[in-house]
C-alpha cells in the first residue's frame, strides 16, 4: 500500500472539513510570510539608510572615553590632526576598508538677526558627503554642500521655515569654542531639505567640515566614519582595526553601525516580538485545526481501523496512516500558502500602498520581499506541525481492543 497516494484520497473524503483545515493552514502560512517579508524589507532598507543615507557608516572610530566624557571636555577627547596621519597609515594597509570619512558635531545657536534658536549641525567634507549619498540623491531645494561653497550650508526645513531662511539668505551661527570662548561665523543657505524624521527636521544643519571646525576653532575632528567593502566584514574589520590601532599607540573606540542605530535596534526588536506573537497564533490555529479534522476523521473511521487490525495491521502503522494524512494536510495547505503568497506580495508590489512611521515625515512605500528561507523554514515546521497534530488522536484509536473497534457506532 502506498501510504502517501493512501493518505493524499483520504483527507478529501469530507472535502468541507479538509478544504476549512487547510484554507486555516494557507492563511497562517501567508500571514507568517507576508510579515516575516515586510519586515525584512524593513530591516534591509533601515540598515542602508543609517549607513549612506544617516552617514553612520559601517564603523565609528572615537577616541578612547569620548562618547562617555566628549562632552564635558571635548577638546581632550578629539581626533587631531596627529591621530589622523596615524589612523590612516593603519587603515590603509587594510583593503576592507573603502573610505575613511572625517566628521565634526557642534552644536549651538542660529539666528536670522531678529530671532534665534538651538541647532545642532555636523561638519563634513563635501566631496566624502557625495561618496557616502551617491544612492540617495539630494531631493530638496537648492543645492546640497559643495565645496565651491566653503561657507555653504543644507538648512532643515522646518529649522528654515521658524527662522523664515530662504535660498541664499544668511544665517549666523553661535557656539562656544573648544576652548570655551563665544564665536560666530555666517552660513549662506544653499539648500533645504527634509531630514525625514521629525526629531531633527527643527534643528539640524548639514555644512561643510571647514567651517564647522572654524565655528569651533579647531583642526581637529571628533570621529572617523569609515565604508566597507562588505557589510559582513564589519566585525571582523573593527576587532582587527582595534588591535592595530593599539599597536599604533592610539587607543580608540569603535562602534559598528547597529550599535549607533537605536532606531534599528527598536525596529527590529518590536517586528521580532510582533513575528513571534503571529507565529505563536498561527501555530495555535494550526494544531487546533489539525487535531478537531484529525479527531473526527478518527471517530468516523474507528470501524475501519478495526478492520484494518484484524486483517494484521500494526498499531504503528495506524498511527503512520494518520500521520500521513496530517502530513498531506499541512502540505497541501503549505503549497496553496505559498502560492497566495506570491500572488499578494505580486499585488503588493504593483500597488502605490504607502504609510507615515513613527517619528518620519516622509511617506514610505510598503513593500515585501520573498524570502525563501522563511517559507522553507515556516513551511517544513507547518507540514511537520500538522503531522505531529494528527498523531495525537489517532494514538487513542489505535490503541482500541479490535473488537471494540469493529463494533463502534
Amino acid at each position: 500500500m502506498n501510504i502517501i497516494s493512501f493518505a493524499f484520497r483520504n483527507i478529501f473524503r469530507n472535502k468541507r472539513r479538509s478544504f476549512i483545515t487547510i484554507l486555516a493552514i494557507s492563511i497562517g502560512f501567508v500571514a507568517i510570510n507576508l510579515f516575516g517579508g515586510y519586515a525584512m524589507n524593513t530591516f534591509k532598507s533601515l540598515k542602508i539608510s543609517a549607513i549612506y543615507g544617516e552617514g553612520i557608516g559601517h564603523l565609528t572610530v572615537y577616541k578612547e572615553g569620548f562618547l562617555d566624557n566628549g562632552t564635558l571636555d571635548p577638546a581632550k577627547y578629539m581626533i587631531s590632526t596627529d591621530d589622523m596621519k596615524t589612523i590612516e597609515a593603519v587603515m590603509s594597509k587594510d583593503s576592507r576598508i573603502v573610505k575613511v570619512i572625517p566628521k565634526l558635531s557642534v552644536s549651538g545657536l542660529v539666528s536670522n538677526g531678529i530671532n534665534s534658536t538651538i541647532f545642532i549641525a555636523q561638519g563634513v567634507n563635501p566631496d566624502d558627503e557625495d561618496f557616502l549619498k551617491k544612492d540617495f540623491p539630494y531631493s530638496g531645494e537648492g543645492s546640497p554642500i559643495s565645496s565651491k561653497k566653503p561657507t555653504g550650508g543644507q538648512v532643515a526645513e522646518k529649522l528654515a521655515h521658524m527662522l523664515n531662511l530662504k535660498l541664499g539668505d544668511v544665517a549666523t551661527i553661535m557656539a562656544n569654542t573648544l576652548d570655551g570662548q563665544m564665536n560666530a561665523v555666517d552660513l549662506d543657505v544653499s539648500g533645504i531639505f527634509n531630514t525625514g524624521t521629525a526629531a531633527t527636521n527643527d534643528k539640524f544643519i548639514l555644512m561643510p567640515l571647514s567651517l564647522a571646525q572654524s565655528l569651533y576653532n579647531t583642526e581637529s575632528v571628533d570621529r572617523l566614519v569609515l565604508l566597507l567593502n562588505d557589510a559582513n566584514n564589519t566585525v571582523p574589520v573593527k576587532n582587527d582595526l582595534l588591535e592595530a590601532l593599539k599597536k599604533a599607540d592610539f587607543s580608540a573606540e569603535i562602534k559598528t553601525w547597529d550599535e549607533l542605530s537605536a532606531f534599528y535596534s527598536q525596529v527590529k526588536n518590536m517586528f521580532s516580538m510582533i513575528f513571534f506573537f503571529i507565529f505563536c497564533i498561527v501555530l495555535l490555529i494550526v494544531v487546533t485545526s489539525v487535531i478537531n479534522t484529525m479527531t473526527m476523521s478518527v471517530v468516523e473511521r474507528t470501524q475501519e481501523i478495526g478492520t484494518l487490525r484484524a486483517l494484521g495491521l500494526q498499531k504503528t502503522r495506524i498511527l503512520e496512516i494518520f500521520g500521513a494524512e496530517g502530513f498531506a494536510i499541512g502540505f497541501v495547505g503549505t503549497v496553496c500558502g505559498i502560492a497566495a503568497t506570491l500572488v499578494l506580495i505580486l499585488a503588493i508590489s504593483a500597488g502605490d500602498i504607502t504609510y507615515y512611521p513613527p517619528g518620519i515625515d516622509t511617506p514610505v512605500k510598503i513593500i515585501v520581499d520573498f524570502v525563501p528561507s522563511i517559507i522553507i523554514t515556516s513551511g517544513l515546521f507547518l507540514i511537520g506541525l500538522s503531522f505531529v497534530s494528527a498523531i495525537i488522536p489517532s494514538s487513542k484509536a489505535s490503541r482500541l481492543n479490535i473488537v471494540d473497534a469493529l463494533g463502534h457506532v
